[in-house]
Order: C-alpha cells, then sequence, then structure tokens
C-alpha cells in the first residue's frame, strides 16, 4: 500500500511539473523578444539532465548493491534540495484582454475549451503530439525492459548502471547537438530521428548483449534530439495563455500511450521473451514511420519552425 502511495504521489509531482518548466522558459525569453534561442537554452537544459541522471544512475546502481533503503534515502534528500531554486524563480506576466474576476471554476473551464479548441483547430499540435508521444514511449520501453535484458544475460546492478551511464552521456551529446542540427535537417530530423531509435530497439532482436549494449547508447543520443526539437516546434505553435495546457497535455498523451503500451509488452515478454518483443516493436515503429512518411507528401511540412 506505501508503494502504490508512493507511486502515485510521485506520478502527481510529474504532471505538476510537466508543461510549467517549458512554458516558464519560453515565455521568458518571449518577453525579451529571444524566443528563437529557445531550442539552444532547452538543449543546455536538457544536457544538465542528463548528466545528472547519468551520475544518478550510477550512484544509484552502487546503492542498491548494498541497500535500496540508501537510494531513498538519497532521493528525499535531493528533493528537498530542490526547493532550493524555486524560491528564486519568477513567472513572466501574460498579457490578458479580461480585467474582470472571475470564478475559478469558469476561468478553467474556458482556458480548457480554448485549449480543446486549439488542437481541433490546428491539426498541426495534434499530430505531433502523438507522433511524438509514440516515438518516446517506444524509447522508454526499450529503457526500462533493457535493463531486465541485461539482467537477463547475467549483468548485476552496477554493470548495468555503467551501461546505462554510457548512455547517459550520448544523451548529452545528443542535447547538445539537438539545436545544430534541427538547422541542418529541419523537418527530416523527426524521421531520421525516429528511424534511428526504431533500428535500434529492433536489435535488440539478435539477443546479443554487446550489440544491445552499443544500440542503447546510440538510441539515448536520437531520443535526446528528438526532445527538445519536438518541444521547439510545439512552443512557437502554442499560445502563451494555453501554453503550460497544452504541453501538459502533451505529456499527458505520452503518460496515455505508455500505460497502454508497457503492460502490454511486459505481457507478450512473458508469453515469449524481450527480444522477439523488441524486433516487434521496431519493426512496428518502421512501419509507422513509413506511413508518416506518405503522409507527410500530403500534408507538407509539420516537423518544422
Amino acid at each position: 500500500m506505501g508503494f502504490a502511495f508512493g507511486f502515485i504521489l510521485h506520478a502527481w509531482s510529474y504532471n505538476f511539473n510537466s508543461g510549467s518548466e517549458e512554458a516558464l522558459l519560453y515565455d521568458s525569453l518571449k518577453m525579451i523578444d529571444r524566443e528563437e534561442s529557445y531550442a539552444k537554452i532547452n538543449g543546455k537544459i536538457n544536457f544538465v539532465i542528463e548528466v545528472s541522471q547519468g551520475i544518478a544512475i550510477v550512484t544509484g546502481g552502487v546503492l542498491a548493491e548494498i541497500s535500496y533503503n540508501w537510494c531513498y534515502f538519497v532521493c528525499i534528500v535531493i528533493a528537498l534540495l530542490c526547493f532550493m531554486p524555486l524560491v528564486f524563480m519568477t513567472e513572466p506576466p501574460v498579457k490578458s484582454e479580461k480585467t474582470v474576476k472571475e470564478k475559478l471554476s469558469s476561468v478553467l473551464s474556458h482556458h480548457f475549451k480554448t485549449s480543446w479548441n486549439i488542437v481541433k483547430n490546428d491539426k498541426r499540435i495534434f499530430f505531433i503530439v502523438v507522433y511524438y508521444s509514440i516515438i518516446f514511449t517506444a524509447y522508454t520501453v526499450l529503457l526500462f525492459y533493457s535493463q531486465q535484458f541485461f539482467q537477463n544475460h547475467g549483468l548485476n546492478k552496477i554493470q548495468i548502471s555503467v551501461i546505462m551511464l554510457f548512455a547517459g552521456l550520448s544523451a548529452c551529446a545528443g542535447a547538445l547537438s539537438s539545436n545544430m542540427l534541427m538547422r541542418i535537417m529541419k523537418d527530416k530530423l523527426a524521421v531520421l530521428g525516429a528511424c534511428g531509435i526504431a533500428f535500434c530497439i529492433l536489435t535488440f532482436g539478435f539477443n546479443n548483449l554487446y550489440l544491445s549494449a552499443v544500440t542503447i547508447v546510440i538510441a539515448s543520443f536520437f531520443n535526446s534530439v528528438l526532445y527538445p526539437a519536438q518541444s521547439s516546434i510545439l512552443n512557437a505553435l502554442i499560445p502563451s495563455q494555453q501554453r503550460a495546457t497544452l504541453i501538459s497535455l502533451n505529456s499527458m498523451a505520452f503518460s496515455i500511450v505508455m500505460v497502454l503500451v508497457f503492460p502490454i509488452v511486459g505481457g507478450l515478454a512473458d508469453v515469449w521473451n524481450l527480444s522477439v518483443v523488441f524486433a516487434g516493436l521496431g519493426v512496428f515503429m518502421i512501419i509507422g514511420i513509413a506511413i508518416v512518411q506518405i503522409f507527410l507528401r500530403h500534408e507538407g511540412k509539420l516537423f518544422s519552425l
């Protein structure tokens, strides 16, 4: 029961955070007429996140070999330290034509109705949210289930954490190069990045430990490149008043796909094995990307600023 309650609180923390930090950054830059720098700055932020996660993975692997209680204690300390930078954050003002005070329920109702109409009337937003949610879910499935895959091959927690460290370093490189690759590849980045992740997942079907260790490092690079790219494109299409809500909607779409896909992958892995499931997921992604290519020929550019 305690674990279930803890997971619920953890999920809430992501939901409260999701959308807020991107909206704060984009609108802060917009206020000083520097929104074109969003992709570059967001990439640097993701670099810091990836470095932190890399350190956490290795440290967590070592602590888990000793006792999981140490992992939980360190997590609590880090969570408490996060309150320090929050004190210095200032939310940029958002201009509104309405000056009359309204009930909270009316404001929320109007806000969500407006957000829904924006998504409904601009198919680019809807398509980008769905497309990237599927891609990021596939990578997350790989990231989590690959740890069980490596454990099945006889690796201990510390050895697995070393592989994840290299994956984190690769993700750091992806975060730093995302802005440059966006400028060079434009629309092609979304498709090429997705193809890179798909083929990396597919290689797990060979059930080879060393090949899989290399390909998860490569997949981490592509995923880290795509995340700032999606965020930049999405923020450019969203009005400031609905920015946090619509970005949260993007995170919710990812969560919904995760809720559907994760247990399916786990169930199929029990029936067959992870290698077969990874191979199937890779093939499914490649077919999906091909369908997206056909769609793009008719709809034009959707993945560029």
